[in-house]
């Protein structure tokens, strides 16, 4: 029986499917791959390298992470605030692209224990269930999260009234929230933590956890730039400020000066150099991998350029003031040292508009384009 495009696109589709999951290809869902891969290979012989190809490929993309799953157990079919503070919980959990199943179990007198075995049977990061005890006006959030391990009850006091379910699915959210937060997501809760699930926590679970990031940050760089052909490197401190405009977008507004260092020398003499720049940078932080971020960003801003004439008798010497539009493009990387504070790395391709350029008597000189420059430091959010 031969490979029809139908069994070739059902293939294609589910490498597709799985390749787009934010968390990796999950071990419980091999088995379907596999036999979709074989199912392929069986019927098609003669396009069995490729299909092995295919396989060998989305096996290496297999990383043991958890499941998005949230487990939530449903409150009694009679207490219509608590039915309503359900569906919202569920629904701000897949505004938040966490997978939800709802298991209806006994809870028990200890729902901790209830909990912990539903999460680990359904591969679950954790499980919610909101419950009313003998107190009608008192409702209880329980919370089992597996990533740090911790088992919460938290106890509210609710009126009842038509914002009563929004109060408890938001209360719920800021719950798991707070769990997850207990532990660095970077780092592995110590040993002796029991009901800890150790594999790799997805991004939707990190992005949950993640604190606010600052509207304000300072920085303080140390920069050098080298001017070609004739002129070299310079190098001085650079003082900024970063706005936050977005989750991956910023605005940085850099001052950097004086560097000093760059000299021209012909025949007739030589030029000491003295440079301020000054410019803002919108930033795009692409790429994140976990402490550290990679982005890009536009120059735009102004160039000062202080130019002192050492020239050889009989010459007499000269000083000169030029000012340039600065231009350019950035490299970002940052890498978090602790919560609020930052090392940061860049690498600019930067030009000026007009052109500069020196002259000693006969002798002149352009400056290159682009000037490369390098700038290292820290940032602290405030």
């Amino acid at each position: 029986m031969g490979c029809t495009p139908r069994r070739h696109a059902r293939l294609l589709a589910f490498i597709k499917r799985e390749r787009s999951s934010s968390s990796g290809l999950r071990f419980h869902e091999l088995p379907k791959l596999v036999r979709a891969v074989l199912t392929c290979l069986a019927g098609c012989c003669h396009r069995g390298p490729l299909a092995i190809l295919t396989l060998g490929c989305v096996l290496l993309l297999t990383i043991p992470v958890f499941a998005q799953r949230v487990v939530l157990v449903p409150p009694a079919a009679d207490d219509a605030t608590l039915s309503d503070a359900f569906n919202r919980l569920r629904a701000e959990l897949n505004i938040h692209d966490f997978e939800v199943e709802v298991r209806d179990i006994p809870l028990g007198h200890e729902p901790t224990d209830a909990l912990t075995r539903v999460a680990q049977t359904t591969d679950a990061f954790a499980a919610i269930a909101l419950l009313r005890r003998r107190d009608q006006a008192t409702v209880q959030i329980w919370l089992v999260d597996r990533v740090s391990g911790k088992a919460t009850m938290r106890a509210l006091q609710v009126e009842p009234g038509s914002d009563a379910a929004n109060l408890l699915s938001i209360r719920a959210v800021d719950l798991l929230r707070a769990s997850l937060r207990e532990f660095n997501l970077n780092e592995k809760p110590p040993a002796d933590v029991a009901n800890v699930d150790r594999r790799a926590v997805p991004r939707v679970v990190r992005k949950l956890a993640q604190r606010p990031a600052p509207v304000f940050s300072l920085r303080a760089d140390v920069m050098a730039v080298y001017q070609w052909p004739q002129i070299g490197a310079s190098a001085g401190p650079a003082l900024g400020g970063a706005f936050r405009l977005g989750d991956a977008v910023e605005l940085n507004v850099v001052a950097a000066g004086p560097l000093i260092g760059a000299k021209y020398a012909s025949p007739e003499g030589t030029t000491a150099l003295r440079q301020e720049f000054a410019w803002v940078e919108p930033c795009w932080h692409a790429l994140r991998f976990g402490r550290a971020s990679l982005g890009v960003g536009v120059v735009a801003g102004g160039l000062l350029l202080h130019a002192s004439g050492q020239p050889k008798p009989p010459l007499v010497a000269q000083s000169a003031v030029l000012f340039g539009f600065l231009w350019g493009f950035g490299l970002h990387s940052e890498v978090e040292l602790s919560h609020g504070i930052a090392a940061e790395f860049a690498l600019r391709a930067l030009g000026t508009a007009p052109r500069m350029g020196l002259r000693m008597n006969q002798e002149q000189m352009v400056i290159g384009m682009p000037m490369p420059a390098v700038s290292l430091g820290l940032r602290v959010a405030l």
